[in-house]
């Protein structure tokens, strides 16, 4: 399970290495970008993501502003049909 969530968190550590992200949805976008948009990976990390954001604000260990956003849109792929 440590390769489904190590990823985005080390993008997560590396988005603050020098100028830090201005919010929580630039630094979701920062995080997520390795992923193409509407992939299966790219849900999951992102639900990862938010769950530690939120977790890092809850307990004060980053400001209330690094909180991820409600929602971010994000285009998914079809389903293919394998019948």
């Amino acid at each position: 399970m440590e390769h489904v969530y190590r990823p985005v968190l080390r993008n997560c550590a590396k988005a603050f290495d020098g100028k830090p992200p201005v919010d929580g949805e630039a630094l979701a976008m920062q995080c997520l970008a390795p992923w193409e948009q509407g992939s299966r990976m790219r849900q999951i990390s992102r639900q990862k993501l938010y769950g530690f954001l939120n977790l890092a604000v809850q307990r004060g260990h980053l400001k209330p502003i690094y909180r991820p956003p409600a929602a971010l849109p994000e285009v998914l792929k079809p389903k293919r049909n394998t019948i």
